[in-house]
């Protein structure tokens, strides 16, 4: 767990690539990239993988093995520079609520894919079951394939950290609903991105009303948000309203994880807050930056390692590349993650 303290998700590299290339699967992730990731102090990466781009096209029970050799190649390159890596099996399709056919592919895919990481250093590499199970109908339908995948990952990599989350986009009411498994060597994680409101403001992939948003402010109050009430949209006014009075700070956020640390503690189980992050287009910046730290501190008040969501996508740190090579991320948003600065 010491590992997993201060992490960075990788979300573009194996995840909605540039381009599906040897050059961007083999260099996406520069030296420089990985030297400015030692200055940050971070020590783990989470790498989303999407099956999309790992499976064999023609065989969706397997990888790809060009694919995968170059993935083997990522991997390496992080654990050498000292950096824990999670594999995240980044389903963006809901691909587990298919049925059962799918779940029998997935559970194929994943007894030969946890064998392959196997010989992995068991302290350097963690595999996760599936980022965010949904289940909003059924939820208590995710219980026994959880169970099933964590069995088919253990007797592939016996030694192996495993991580796994609860339904609802792995947020805290899916956490709560999880059920600890027979399993002493399994990390549970939640992700956070509350309140939605605030943090998915203008998010082009969001509904409405977050996503036709602007300027909605962190701390929350009435009065904070009566000047971005608008006659012609009842929907968003409805939900700024509620957000306004529930007044949205730094201590209404601590009870929230506080109530994961809690189902943590009863149950005996290490804990992993696995994203959090908060859209920067149209949010005011300064605002944007307190909600980082408030999150930051509160998870780390509690004990709960964590992982921004993310390095080189805009919720986070927002890492660019020029053509010289030289990278550039947020550095006020490190600084409230109270990583390395300049």
């Amino acid at each position: 767990m010491e590992r997993l303290a201060r992490a960075v998700n990788i979300s573009r590299w194996f995840r909605f690539p540039q381009a599906e290339t040897e050059a961007h699967f083999r260099g996406f992730i520069t030296d420089a990239d990985l030297d400015l990731l030692g200055t940050l102090g971070v020590t783990a990466v989470r790498l989303a993988v999407d099956p999309e781009h790992i499976l064999d096209r023609a065989a969706r029970d397997r990888s790809n093995p060009q694919r995968l050799a170059w993935l083997d190649e990522a991997v390496t390159r992080f654990t050498r520079r000292g950096l824990a890596v999670v594999i995240d099996f980044h389903d963006e399709h809901r691909l587990l609520e298919a049925g059962p056919a799918a779940v029998d592919a997935i559970d194929r895919f994943w007894s030969a894919f946890a064998a392959h990481f196997a010989s992995n250093d068991p302290d350097a590499v963690l595999l996760e079951v599936v980022n965010e199970p949904v289940f909003l109908d059924a939820p208590a339908d995710w219980l026994p394939i959880q169970q099933r995948l964590v069995a088919t990952i253990r007797a592939a990599a016996p030694h192996h950290t495993i991580v796994t989350g609860g339904v609802r986009w792995s947020g805290i009411e899916g956490l709560l609903l999880n059920e600890p498994m027979d399993d002493r060597n399994v990390v549970y994680t939640f992700h956070f991105y509350e309140p939605f409101l605030f943090t998915h403001q203008g998010a082009p992939w969001s509904n409405h009303p977050p996503k036709d948003l602007a300027g909605v402010p962190y701390p929350s109050s009435l009065w904070s948000v009566l000047p971005l009430l608008s006659p012609r949209d009842r929907a968003g006014g409805a939900a700024l309203i509620q957000y306004g009075r529930e007044g949205w700070d730094r201590k209404r956020i601590g009870r929230r994880i506080a109530a994961a640390s809690q189902w943590a503690g009863r149950h005996a189980v290490p804990l992993w807050a696995g994203e959090f992050g908060a859209y920067p287009a149209v949010a005011p910046q300064e605002d944007r930056f307190r909600w980082l730290r408030d999150v930051r501190t509160s998870l780390e008040r509690h004990g709960i390692g964590w992982a921004v969501w993310s390095y080189d996508e805009s919720l986070g740190l927002n890492r660019t590349i020029d053509a010289a090579g030289k990278v550039t991320i947020d550095w006020s948003a490190a600084e409230a993650l109270g990583l390395g600065t300049r």
